[in-house]
């Protein structure tokens, strides 16, 4: 949870030093980075949600227990 709380601690100032700049090659680096390293942690973290106490799909169950699986090897 730390995580995202840097992320939505930071945004501003992404968005002012990243966003609003004339893009270049490092802006892309970092963005990619950034992003990708968030995108990863938010699957982990849903992967690891116990969700046999929600409502939803069977199929979408077993993806997650497939994937926790996958997680766990």
């Amino acid at each position: 949870m730390l995580f995202f709380w840097d992320y939505i601690l930071l945004f501003e100032r992404e968005v002012s030093f990243f966003w609003m700049r004339r893009f270049a090659l490092a802006t892309a680096l970092y963005l990619v980075g950034h992003y990708a390293a968030l995108l990863r942690n938010l699957y982990v973290f849903v992967a690891f949600l116990p969700i046999r106490h929600l409502v939803v799909s069977k199929r979408a169950h077993q993806w997650a227990i497939v994937t926790q699986k996958r997680l766990l090897m």
